[in-house]
């Protein structure tokens, strides 16, 4: 055996435990993390309708799990963002991602963030429509 089979063996041995990992974690239901919320998107400076909205869509995607949540239609569920549709100064603390997912709190507002393993880190709340990213 050669060298380079054997790190073959072990790339693939590594693509197995992280799609296994991945399958794993769309059997849990969703965590929600605000740490790295934007100050100016965060929960604590939007207004009382909204935390209402957001913490009523954070109990309705918290009783599914992933798998489930992966299922519904972008109304209910997530869609994905590219990073280059969303201002620079929104995804501070988050630059690393390639994509976010955004999730409606009503027909204008947004919740985007981006899931790592069963969390779902929101990193800012979208009040106004259109300010953050261009919606579609």
């Amino acid at each position: 055996m050669t060298k380079n089979s054997g790190k073959n063996r072990k790339s693939k041995i590594k693509k197995r435990d992280k799609n296994e990992l991945k399958n794993t974690t769309n059997s849990l239901h969703p965590r929600f993390s605000f740490y790295l919320s934007h100050r100016k998107y965060c929960p604590s400076v939007c207004s009382e309708r909204t935390k209402k909205l957001l913490v009523d869509k954070l109990v309705y995607l918290g009783k599914n799990t992933w798998s489930q949540i992966n299922q519904f239609p972008r109304e209910t569920g997530f869609e994905k963002i590219e990073k280059n549709s969303i201002i620079p100064e929104a995804t501070e603390g988050a630059e690393k991602q390639t994509y976010y997912l955004s999730t409606r709190l009503d027909e204008r507002m947004r919740m985007v963030g981006f899931r790592e393993k069963e969390v779902f880190h929101i990193i800012w709340i979208e009040e106004d429509q259109g300010k953050v990213y261009p919606h579609g």
